[in-house]
């Protein structure tokens, strides 16, 4: 704002500068209202002059109180909090190994059975997860979620055995198509936006079998197939970056296993197998966290 007195001194020097471009009257045009300045030596026209102090009295305030209003700006947006707690879906692609244990208890000709021995895979694996986490007022995360996987992890074994002069051998082939876990999740907040965890619950798979017979003489083959469906359990660890409020990056290692049980293969005669499978994977994920996603929207208005 202007001094008082820088105002005055202003508008005086304004005031002098518009009587002198007034100019002087003439003698024969003077007014008996004329106004003669002994400092200015000017004659001036009174309307003129009237009109020029009015203005500067309605704009030099206006001009004083124009600078003294501050200019108003909006506050920079704080940048948003990472927090856990929330819903998310997504999507994981990686690695699974499988490993077979097996045995053919049952081979129809009155032998011991052949034990077949252990037997390994591996393949690509590519799925989705959708669970939900909790973040309490500590660094603590705990959550629930579920997650399947598509996979093409194949395992063969070969076993024989001679009985009355006939050698048998028994192919069994193995084929891990899917595999899924339901999981309780813990985890620490290292920092606002990385934790590191671990998992625990339930696991399952889809598995199909085929296994060839083969008697040596006369070299007959006789064909049969099955599939089963194991539930197990599942353990694993990982780690998981916030991306942002609504973006999740993981990595993760995970053990299932599903113990030993009986798979019967359908041919000529029914042959009952013992199979112990335990499968690894090594996974890695994106999830969109819409809950967050959900909440940012409905604040932002």
């Amino acid at each position: 704002m202007w001094p008082i007195r820088n105002v005055r001194l202003k508008t005086f020097e304004i005031i002098e500068f518009a009587v002198a471009a007034t100019g002087r009257f003439d003698d024969s045009r003077k007014h008996p209202l004329e106004i003669h300045s002994s400092s200015w030596g000017h004659a001036v026209k009174p309307g003129l002059l009237l009109a020029v102090i009015s203005g500067l009295f309605i704009a030099v305030p206006l001009t004083a109180n124009a600078a003294d209003i501050a200019v108003k700006t909006s506050a920079p947006l704080p940048p948003p909090s990472l927090n856990w707690t929330g819903c998310y879906i997504g999507g994981n692609g990686g690695g699974t190994w499988i490993k077979n244990d097996s045995a053919l208890l049952a081979a129809g000709v009155g032998g011991p059975g052949i034990p077949l021995g252990p037997s390994a895979g591996d393949a690509a694996a590519y799925g989705g997860q959708i669970g939900c986490d909790y973040q309490s007022s500590s660094d603590w995360v705990v959550g629930l979620r579920g997650m399947w996987d598509a996979t093409t992890a194949n395992s063969s074994i070969q076993g024989a055995f001679g009985a009355v002069g006939v050698a048998i051998s028994s192919t069994l082939n193995s084929q891990t198509r899917s595999f899924g876990t339901a999981v309780a999740r813990v985890g620490y907040s290292f920092t606002p936006a990385l934790i590191f965890y671990g998992i625990g619950g339930v696991a399952f798979a889809e598995n199909k079998y085929t296994q060839n017979i083969v008697a040596t003489p006369p070299g007959t083959v006789f064909a049969f197939n099955s599939s089963d469906a194991p539930t197990g359990w599942a353990a694993g660890a990982g780690a998981s970056w916030m991306l942002s409020p609504n973006w999740d990056f993981w990595i993760e290692y995970n053990y299932l296993g599903f113990g030993s049980r009986t798979v019967t293969t359908q041919g000529i005669a029914p042959l009952t197998n013992s199979v112990r499978q335990d499968v690894q994977t090594v996974l890695v994920g994106l999830d969109f966290r819409f809950t967050n996603w959900a909440a940012s929207q409905f604040s932002s208005r």
